[in-house]
């Protein structure tokens, strides 16, 4: 599974990496990566929420506490997974990287077709979950 958020991680690197080749600014370019990995397990989890909210006709979240505030501590905690298993000291994800550059040009393709459809397909949850979530008459509960 490690493996996978790698190659997950080295594909949005690398799109990265051709995008600000361009621009000749090639720095940050694993941050960048990882805050894009961070906003899409942002994006997942908040249509998990919001699917949950109308499954249940109701917020999961205790009216006493503000629900913005849950935001806060999720974001904190994506950022330290994420640094940790991508920007860490040890760059274990770069241990992959040979591996990952020695595939065939077709199964390449795959995985670049892959990454894209797995981003494409979170953000239309998000999109979607939004949009259901607008249907609902809320004052008939």
């Amino acid at each position: 599974m490690k493996k996978y958020l790698y190659l997950f991680f080295y594909k949005i690197y690398c799109l990265l990496k051709v995008t600000n080749s361009d621009l000749n600014f090639d720095g940050l370019n694993e941050f960048k990566a990882a805050v894009v990995v961070a906003m899409l397990q942002l994006f997942l989890l908040s249509s998990i929420y919001l699917q949950m909210v109308m499954y249940f006709h109701r917020t999961l979240i205790s009216s006493k506490i503000d629900p913005k505030m849950w935001l806060i501590p999720l974001v904190i905690f994506l950022g330290i997974t994420d640094s940790y298993f991508f920007l860490d000291s040890k760059k274990n994800w770069k241990q992959y990287e040979q591996e990952f550059k020695g595939y065939s040009n077709q199964i390449k393709y795959k995985h670049n077709a892959i990454v894209i459809l797995v981003c494409a397909t979170i953000i239309f949850l998000l999109l979607f979950s939004f949009y259901q979530l607008s249907l609902i008459d809320w004052k008939h509960g």
